[in-house]
């Protein structure tokens, strides 16, 4: 009977893993960013661009859409009173 064996020392890839969980949080905020990015991208192209039923005057209001990033939230609106929109993912 042939046996085979193999010595696997984990250590470096436990601390591979133990590097990646310290910097979940600062990758998450970098996913969450992006995915703001892109909602206030559709958003200004899709719904803010002046098609009928809305009348765009100054373009103030897709100019105004911002967003703010937690490590595990975004928040997606804008600073003026008369069309505050948010939507909170992750919360």
């Amino acid at each position: 009977m042939v046996e085979y064996g193999i010595d696997l020392d984990a250590r470096p890839v436990a601390k591979q893993l133990q590097k990646i969980g310290r910097d979940m949080p600062q990758i998450n905020r970098g996913i969450l960013g992006l995915l703001a990015e892109q909602v206030i991208t559709d958003s200004q192209s899709k719904y803010l661009r002046g098609r009928p039923g809305l009348k765009r005057q100054t373009g103030k209001l897709a100019q105004s859409l911002t967003h703010k990033v937690g490590n595990q939230w975004v928040d997606i609106g804008t600073n003026l009173i008369y069309a505050e929109i948010t939507k909170r993912a992750g919360r």
